[in-house]
């Protein structure tokens, strides 16, 4: 990958710069940033301070930041990028509700109240939790080669850990959060399921399916799409592994 850097730098210069980068940054997008900056650092400092050699130079320009000071850039990138996950997820949510994808949206949503109005009570709290099972092992499926995806990685970027990573945990938290389903379960004991509860339970299960699909197929399955679109290099980096 191509830095904007000084010419004055060599290539045995800059790989020692990735490879402390490396060490202190875990994301491939926030070591090439972090090193643009330090080696624009050094540069100026090599053109305006004859004498001064590439390693007093470094020390100079790390000690702006430290490792803590890594650490603050890593945080406030990672919540700019949570933030365009979310609107991602909001994105894909609101077209379940256009045109024609409405309509199957719609068609789900009454197959599950159907299922709510005709299952016998006795055997709906089975039955949900059967779901939840299902929910759980699509899941952690998903899961299971997200996970293997980035180990197998050389170059990881930011986005791409929150996509494959903590985006899918925090569905997985709002999903198979204990106050939903308690909630879901206390409203199938209610007597009045044919009516407002039972739509209530349905829409329920239709909101959590959406989110699982989202999280764990529909984003992942693009996840290239967003990464070239997030980052213009990332078609090269992943060529170079």
């Amino acid at each position: 990958m191509e830095t904007n850097v000084t010419k004055k730098l060599t290539k045995e210069q800059l790989d020692y710069l990735f490879n402390f980068e490396a060490k202190n940054v875990k994301f491939y997008d926030l070591q090439c940033e972090l090193v643009d900056h330090i080696a624009a650092g050094i540069e100026t400092r090599m053109s305006t301070e004859p004498g001064i050699s590439f390693n007093e130079a470094f020390k100079l320009e790390f000690s702006k930041f430290g490792v803590s000071g890594f650490k603050e850039i890593e945080e406030e990138r990672l919540k700019y990028l949570i933030k365009r996950y979310r609107k991602i997820i909001w994105k894909i949510f609101k077209s379940f509700f256009a045109l024609p994808q409405i309509l199957l949206t719609l068609s789900f949503l009454l197959v599950v109240r159907f299922g709510v109005a005709y299952v016998p009570v006795n055997y709906l709290k089975p039955a949900l939790l059967g779901y939840a099972l299902l929910v759980l092992c699509l899941a952690i499926t998903a899961g299971v080669k997200a996970a293997y995806r980035l180990k197998r990685e050389k170059h990881i970027f930011v986005f791409e850990d929150i996509i494959f990573n903590k985006g899918m945990l925090g569905i997985a938290l709002f999903v198979f959060n204990a106050s939903f389903w308690n909630f879901m379960e206390r409203m199938l004991g209610k007597a009045n399921l044919q009516l407002y509860n039972g739509w209530l339970v349905a829409g329920l299960i239709v909101l959590a399916s959406m989110f699982v699909y989202i999280g764990y197929y529909k984003i992942p399955k693009d996840a290239n799409k967003y990464l070239q679109e997030l980052y213009p290099e990332y078609k090269i980096a992943k060529a170079t592994v």
